[in-house]
């Protein structure tokens, strides 16, 4: 109902050519019931996106710095493991936004006080919060760590990855742009192949795109 009031209404005060019209035709199947929506944590939000957040896609969140992505995030990140009884959740976060100072005691950074109430609660069980810092990082925590079997060149995982729990529902990255190549790492600034950064990014999410949708993962 939300999303046919606003079709309406956008229709009539811009024309039947406006992009809103456009971008909900083009999203159309999103509210055909074909679907499941997780919610969001805020009752305004998950009205505008016509539900919550689509299982199984892909959402990408942008805006100037500072305006409280990572705060959505995280709110995000609550609301799934409060609402649904079988959602776990992957922080990825490169950033380190939500590692505070290093303790000198431990060693070791503290979590930030954004984490609080049912993700600190749930640090290690239902939510994990890893820091990659390269693409192949972040896939070695997808999908475990692989080898190739000597005797017979076939790929052969030797620990699990976060992709291997049934039960992960909403994995997030903060942010996509922060994380680089491996092979960056080793070469001086300005001696970076052309592209290279947007080449890993694509192929990154061709991967993830197709394999989260098939195991209805956000």
């Amino acid at each position: 109902k939300v999303t046919e009031a606003g079709k309406s209404g956008t229709a009539s005060t811009n024309g039947d050519e406006s992009m809103f019209t456009e971008m909900y035709a083009a999203f159309s199947d999103l509210h055909s019931g074909r679907v499941i929506f997780d919610p969001t944590g805020s009752i305004m939000l998950d009205q505008l996106l016509g539900g919550g957040l689509p299982r199984g896609k892909t959402v990408e969140m942008f805006s100037e710095p500072g305006v409280g992505k990572t705060h959505l995030a995280v709110h995000i990140s609550e609301a799934i493991i409060e609402h649904i009884a079988d959602g776990d959740v992957l922080y990825m976060e490169p950033e380190t936004a939500l590692l505070g100072e290093v303790d000198e005691a431990t060693a070791g950074a503290q979590v930030s006080d954004l984490l609080a109430g049912t993700l600190r609660e749930q640090m290690g069980r239902r939510f994990a919060l890893m820091v990659p810092q390269t693409f192949e990082e972040a896939e070695a925590l997808l999908d475990g760590r692989w080898e190739k079997n000597k005797t017979t060149g076939e790929m052969v995982q030797k620990t699990k990855g976060f992709m291997d729990n049934p039960r992960l529902r909403l994995v997030i990255i903060d942010s996509i742009t922060q994380l680089i190549p491996e092979e960056c790492l080793h070469l001086p600034i300005g001696h970076w192949r052309p592209g290279i950064e947007a080449q890993a990014q694509s192929q990154f999410f061709k991967k993830y795109k197709a394999l989260a949708a098939r195991r209805g993962i956000t």
